[in-house]
């Protein structure tokens, strides 16, 4: 420790020795603090009103207003004098828009408003039925500031709602106006409730009216209804006396007759529906077979197009499991037993579809398999087709024409005769039958009609009695003594409805105090690093011991590096409250905490110099250069890109700032002591990697230094 104090005595008087020195020692005592000094300033209230004034931002409108029932209305006109009466922003008001553009393009003006001609109209538009939001066009020159446009962002967003509170004001007062003049011509809010309350009443009788013609009519259409049922009765009558003698003959013609339609058209059927199965089959199983000779394509039609051509085979099979209960019914069970059979393979045929939505897809062979089982079994269906079709042609066809042809010679001269007298029956039965639908429709539209008339009946007598009730409330006369003349209150408390209290804890009254932890924090690493350029971390032949150790050396000499920080310490810590005036509840614990950062940043900065030498400059240069950007001193650390979150937890500057915003802003628990602890663990810390590093980078720092010296051009 006596050592120790002689290497510092020693310094200290080889320091008042020379002019120069002094001069140099002052100067890194205050340089620093002027730094931090010029910053605080320079950032005092940015976002104030006094400071965004200055902002120019030009105006300009080119509204043309509109006129509403008598009333001129200009919202744009109104825009312009809440913007000449707001002070938060330079507005500069243009009557021409490209005067305004020409200054946001030549840089004079940071951004423009511009009002369109229509925007009265647009605002407007809602009374007209077709609402349209009117728009401000905004121009803003980013080129000019990273941060102008954030402010003058703002000042849009202010523009907007300031605007919305306008177009609510103007409409309010418009309507107060229109009351006014409507009651200054005789007509009241009661007149004009009494009036609508007349026209529900009115309405409301007029569908009773039409309530009792609905009912008349319903009536008539089933008297017209029983008649005309009456009449087919009486046809039906008729028609069997006059054929009596020939019932029997009669009744076998007629089966004979549609047994013959209907087992021809069942033939038919039933033919064109195997054609046109087979044909969809012969064009699965072609497309298919393609499908599966490329992977990737196989892929694509399992993924899109497999479900829909399992959802065709299924169709198809409940068609054909539809026409096997049809031919079944009809007596063609053989024929039936075939169909069902071709219903056996269509199932079959899906589920080797379904195999295809499960074959492994790492499994060549497995994929392979399933696709063969589906184009074997697309074959299958269509050979069971074959079958099927044969079945028809040789079974059902011949069978029916045969039995119906005998039929019709046994009964055509007779069916001949008959016919014409039982057409004229049948063409008056079916007109009637009609008629009675079309009655029938009309009665059931009109039973929908009555319905929905009652409940409009029911609807307007609820809304009469309402209105009614209010007429003589007294919500409705302070809702019209409201109204009457005071249209500006009315708009102002539509604009804004909800206010928001805004609740400060550990309020800070400036921008510039705000920054002061973070250029005070940085002025002093400056300080300390200029301080390990410009003085010698290494004890010289003026060193009155002959031969320091390593402890000596590095204690000895550090004693002029901690003078020094904490005389830039108490100078800038001091400037900040007394000069630059930041706001501080804890002046004490300020000042301690900057005396605290200056010792351990002195530390640091020459721990790293005399262990490394001129590496050891250039590691502080870039430990500096990574806290400026990711300590959160301008933005929080959390918008920072992920390389500085994770350094975040080991930088010095991190807990300075902490400690000294817990002096400006107000104490939580012990936050302070703990970041003041973190600080002189680092001091430790670099206390005990300076020490350790010296001899194992000695013979490197001698390299480096002899190098450099050969150059001729460095220090």
């Amino acid at each position: 420790m006596k050592n120790v104090l002689r290497i510092c005595k020693n310094d200290l008087s080889r320091v008042f020795s020379s002019v120069v020195a002094i001069v140099v020692v002052l100067g890194l005592c205050v340089v620093p603090c002027l730094y931090a000094w010029f910053n605080i300033f320079s950032n005092w209230d940015p976002y104030g009103t006094e400071s965004t004034s200055r902002i120019k931002v030009a105006v300009a409108s080119e509204d043309k207003g509109e006129t509403i029932l008598g009333l001129d209305i200009c919202v744009g006109d109104q825009v312009i004098s809440a913007l000449k009466s707001n002070d938060q922003i330079g507005w500069v008001f243009f009557d021409d828009t490209e005067d305004a553009l020409a200054e946001v393009r030549s840089g004079d003006c940071y951004a423009a408003l511009v009002v369109p001609e229509d925007f009265t109209t647009g605002v407007l538009s809602i009374l007209r039925g077709d609402p349209k939001n009117p728009e401000l066009k905004y121009y803003e020159n980013e080129k000019k500031n990273a941060i102008a446009p954030k402010i003058t962002g703002k000042a849009q967003t202010s523009v907007q709602e300031q605007v919305n509170s306008v177009f609510l004001e103007t409409i309010a007062d418009s309507a107060t106006k229109l009351i006014s003049v409507a009651e200054a011509n005789g007509i009241s809010a009661e007149s004009g409730l009494d009036k609508i309350i007349s026209g529900v009443n009115s309405l409301a009788d007029k569908l009773g009216f039409a309530i009792s013609t609905i009912d008349c009519c319903t009536q008539l259409s089933d008297s017209s209804v029983n008649l005309m049922r009456a009449t087919i009765t009486l046809m039906g009558t008729t028609s069997n006396t006059l054929d009596s003698t020939k019932d029997y003959l009669n009744k076998i013609d007629n089966s004979a007759d549609g047994a013959n339609a209907r087992y021809s058209d069942t033939a038919d059927a039933v033919t064109a529906a195997i054609k046109q199965t087979d044909a969809e089959l012969s064009s699965m199983q072609t497309s298919m077979k393609s499908l599966f000779k490329d992977l990737n394509k196989y892929n694509e039609f399992v993924s899109a197009d497999l479900a829909s051509r399992i959802a065709l085979v299924k169709s198809m099979q409940a068609s054909y499991s539809e026409m096997a209960t049809a031919l079944n019914n009809a007596g063609f069970t053989t024929l039936a037993n075939q169909v069902q059979k071709l219903c056996y393979r269509l199932g079959e045929l899906c589920t080797k579809l379904e195999s295809l939505k499960t074959a492994n897809d790492d499994n060549l062979n497995e994929i392979k398999s399933a696709q063969n089982g589906v184009l074997n079994e697309i074959s299958s269906v269509r050979s069971t087709l074959k079958t099927v079709q044969k079945a028809v042609n040789e079974d059902l066809t011949p069978a029916v024409n045969k039995t119906v042809d005998a039929v019709h010679t046994a009964s055509d001269g007779l069916g001949k005769i008959l016919s014409n007298s039982k057409t004229g029956l049948n063409s008056i039965s079916k007109t009637l039958d009609g008629y009675i639908n079309t009655v029938l429709s009309l009665k059931n539209g009109l039973g929908g009609a009555k319905s929905a008339a009652q409940s409009a009946v029911t609807e307007l007598n609820d809304v009469a009695e309402f209105l009614t009730v209010f007429k003589n409330s007294d919500q409705f006369k302070q809702i019209v003594e409201a109204v009457d003349g005071n249209g500006d209150k009315i708009g102002s408390y539509l604009a804004s409805p909800i206010q928001c209290q805004t609740v400060r804890e550990y309020d800070v009254t400036s921008n510039g105090s705000c920054t002061a932890p973070f250029y005070t924090v940085l002025a002093q690493w400056v300080g300390a690093l200029l301080c390990a350029v410009m003085l010698k971390t290494q004890v010289g032949r003026s060193c009155p011991i002959e031969k320091p150790n390593v402890f000596e050396r590095f204690f000895g000499r550090y004693a002029l590096f901690f003078l020094v920080g904490m005389a830039q310490a108490i100078i800038v810590s001091l400037g900040d409250l007394w000069y630059v005036k930041v706001q501080c509840l804890y002046p004490f614990k300020f000042v301690l905490t900057a005396v605290v950062t200056g010792l351990c940043f002195s530390m640091i900065n020459y721990a790293l110099v005399f262990a490394l030498d001129n590496i050891g400059m250039a590691v502080s240069v870039i430990v500096m250069v990574v806290q400026v950007a990711g300590s959160g001193g301008t933005y929080p650390v959390e918008v920072l890109p992920e390389i500085f979150r994770d350094l975040y937890e080991f930088m010095p500057f991190r807990y300075a700032m902490n400690a000294m915003r817990e002096t400006i802003g107000g104490m939580y628990a012990n936050v302070y002591w703990e970041n003041i602890l973190v600080l002189l663990g680092i001091t430790l810390g670099s206390v005990i990697l300076g020490i350790a590093l010296y001899y194992p980078c000695l013979k490197l720092n001698k390299m480096i230094s002899k190098s450099k010296n050969r150059s001729e051009i460095m220090l």
